[in-house]
């Protein structure tokens, strides 16, 4: 069976339309099925749209499927053998040792620091005032720090911040992604200066050693880390990077995205309002499993807005898949954004409905924010816990308007918005 292709270009292939339009081009290969292919920079690509395809490829076939080459030229400047980046042996020793500081009974024993991180950050905020994400992304970096890594520094966080912005400027869908990072210009300058910045806060982290303070019986990441003899410092160092950067920004943008819903569906935000009121206080661990209208508002934002928006994987094995096959070699694009939104799988799919759940779609693996199968996300269970309590703790206290009509994305390594999003404050 032959695999459709997108309109190229003689030898540039599918390059200029790419880098032109990226979600735009995501949208081309969509409409001509479920199994697109393309050529951008010389490298082959095939769009896989069927939940029954990404089963396949990160389920039942995820022996057959690794990180893409391309992946090699970020890990190589950011954590060349962070969790994240690497594959095999290499890979299943990593996850068994990061593991144990995702265990249900130490989410539960960070869920304080979650919920004490998110009262002290909304307490400062002014009736009337206005906050946009980086606020959200101050509190997810403060919970990170302080629950990972058992420290509360504002400077170390502020560089943190702004080492994310210079990767995601660096590796954005574009061409600058692909100029070396040796080659002076303005974005490369600003990366390096902020990556060496961060470099030195990882340093000061490696050097203190973990342990929250206070609660000795409580380890935090760090301290899981080196108290194994699985990881080399190399391993150690990388897998604190990829924390650093994975761990908060995913988690600020559901907060914001769920808070855009939230002011524009103000009958699901009164729900949420009478959930909170009904607590005895503010949220706790105990609190987690009880919260079905926080829990489906947390749903149903990762569907329409998934943070991580694709999934890549590159064959090491022809793929039969129900469309054709993919060769060896080839690398695979998993959108979830656009698989979430399939009308095969959702009724009314481009409508915030957090009813919908907990029933969820059609087929099992027409959702999936945080992965499928073995490599799924180590820190799905963290994040959905913190943003289970950050929630309501805001929605005790305020009422959100968006100043934002439309939301615009950019394609860099999460899906952000192109455009800062803002947000007036009202003291309920």
């Amino acid at each position: 069976m032959s695999v459709p292709e997108p309109d190229g270009l003689p030898v540039l292939g599918h390059t200029v339309s790419y880098f032109r339009d990226p979600f735009g081009f995501y949208e081309q290969a969509e409409a001509l099925g479920d199994l697109v292919r393309a050529e951008v920079m010389g490298e082959t690509f095939y769009y896989v749209h069927h939940p029954e395809d990404v089963k396949r490829v990160l389920v039942d076939r995820s022996d057959d499927v690794e990180k893409p080459d391309f992946f090699d030229r970020t890990s190589r400047e950011v954590a060349p053998t962070g969790v994240f980046f690497t594959d095999g042996e290499q890979w299943r020793r990593q996850r068994t040792a990061l593991q144990p500081a995702f265990y249900r009974e130490h989410i539960d024993r960070y869920a304080p620091t979650m919920a004490d991180c998110t009262r002290n950050a909304v307490e400062d905020w002014q009736d009337g005032g206005r906050i946009d994400g980086d606020d959200f992304r101050s509190l997810t970096l403060r919970v990170l720090t302080r629950t990972m890594f058992g420290i509360d520094d504002p400077d170390g966080r502020r560089i943190v911040a702004e080492a994310t912005d210079a990767v995601n400027e660096k590796f954005e869908t574009g061409l600058d992604g692909f100029i070396p990072t040796w080659v002076p210009t303005p974005t490369n300058r600003r990366y390096r200066r902020r990556m060496d910045a961060l470099d030195d806060v990882v340093d000061s982290l490696l050097a203190r050693g973990g342990g929250i303070e206070g609660d000795d019986a409580m380890p935090d990441l760090l301290s899981v880390l080196q108290a194994t003899d699985a990881l080399s410092e190399t391993e150690i160092r990388d897998q604190l990077v990829t924390f650093l950067f994975a761990g908060h920004e995913t988690t600020s943008l559901a907060l914001l995205y769920a808070w855009v819903m939230l002011d524009r569906h103000p009958e699901v935000r009164e729900r949420l309002h009478r959930e909170v009121d009904a607590l005895d206080g503010d949220p706790t661990a105990e609190d987690l499993d009880s919260l079905p209208v926080t829990d489906r508002v947390i749903r149903e934002t990762l569907r329409l807005y998934p943070p991580v928006y694709v999934t890549f994987r590159q064959a090491t094995e022809p793929l039969q898949l129900r469309d054709g096959t993919v060769p060896a070699g080839a690398t695979l694009l998993l959108p979830q954004y656009f698989v979430h939104r399939d009308e095969r799988f959702w009724d009314d799919p481009e409508t915030f409905d957090p009813d919908r759940w907990p029933e969820g779609p059609d087929h099992e693996h027409a959702y999936f924010p945080f992965g499928a199968g073995p490599r799924h996300c180590i820190g799905m269970r963290f994040a959905r816990a913190e943003l289970k309590l950050a929630i309501p703790t805001i929605a005790r206290r305020w009422r959100l308007r968006s100043r934002t009509d439309e939301l615009d994305f950019r394609m860099a390594t999460t899906l952000r918005p192109a455009e800062p999003v803002a947000f007036d404050l009202e003291r309920r």
